[in-house]
């Protein structure tokens, strides 16, 4: 399993839970449920050529407030029987490496075997430097 600057919540955690129960300031509830990010360029796509940024930005789709809120309703979470490997974004303005990498410290403390990698990237590697992740991906596959 290979997270790229994602979430790592536990059984019973919310996405919200893991910030203390709080969304992060970067993202503004609409009226209509969803989410909004304040600046998705920024946030998500600065190393990514502007156009190329524009593009994504306007393929982006709304995300429901309350889904940042729902607990993960499971037994056991993926990443306790699947080996995790995790690609830190180190410029990741939506998911700042500090929370990318406290989030790894709590899933080692529970005895999981975390293979990390770093990339100088934005939140979208895939777009910014798809190479340099393929790689990764690749090295992570043949490692298992």
């Amino acid at each position: 399993m290979i997270f790229i600057a994602a979430f790592v919540p536990s059984e019973n955690d919310s996405l919200a839970g893991l910030f203390g129960g709080k969304l992060p300031s970067a993202l503004v509830p609409e009226s209509d449920g969803t989410l909004v990010p304040t600046d998705p360029i920024h946030l998500f796509y600065h190393d990514v050529p502007e156009e190329e940024a524009q593009w994504a930005k306007n393929t982006m789709v709304a995300h429901g407030t309350n889904v940042q809120y729902a607990t993960i309703n499971c037994d056991k979470v993926a990443w306790r029987v699947i080996p995790l490997t995790y690609i830190i974004c180190e410029e990741d303005q939506g998911l700042l490496s500090f929370l990318q990498e406290g989030m790894i410290e709590k899933v080692e403390e529970q005895g999981v075997i975390v293979q990390k990698h770093r990339l100088p990237s934005s939140h979208s590697p895939f777009l910014s430097m798809p190479k340099k992740l393929a790689g990764i991906v690749l090295e992570a596959m043949n490692s298992r």
